[in-house]
């Protein structure tokens, strides 16, 4: 049976800073694990998470409403959110951001519990 591009296992080269990648390595070794693994790991978290951009925003949707404002998605970092939410300035746009988190919250919640 031919394989098709998905089955192929290629050989990449990258550039790494070398102290960087040392320790890189030698933390991966502690706990075990490998440096290809670990990097193709990577690549398949970000694929899934990046891979079709964000569904929900159109870019014709930034064109046709100059007043909309992008926001940090929901799996980012503490971080990202905190500086959002120090920088805006629309009041009702918090209030529905934090609503929503509070339904997924519930939502996952009560998902959770089924487990």
């Amino acid at each position: 049976m031919p394989s098709t591009d998905e089955d192929k296992t290629v050989m990449r080269s990258f550039e790494a800073a070398e102290e960087e990648y040392k320790k890189f390595k030698s933390t991966l070794a502690k706990d075990g694990k490998d440096v290809g693994e670990t990097i193709n790991d990577f690549i398949r978290k970000f694929n899934l998470e990046f891979g079709d951009g964000n569904p929900a925003f159109i870019m014709d949707q930034w064109f046709e409403n100059p007043k909309m404002i992008a926001i940090p998605a929901v799996m980012r970092a503490a971080d990202d959110w905190g500086g959002w939410f120090y920088d805006c300035k629309e009041k009702d746009m918090i209030q529905q951001i934090v609503w929503q988190a509070q339904m997924i919250a519930a939502r996952g919640t009560k998902r959770l519990q089924q487990f």
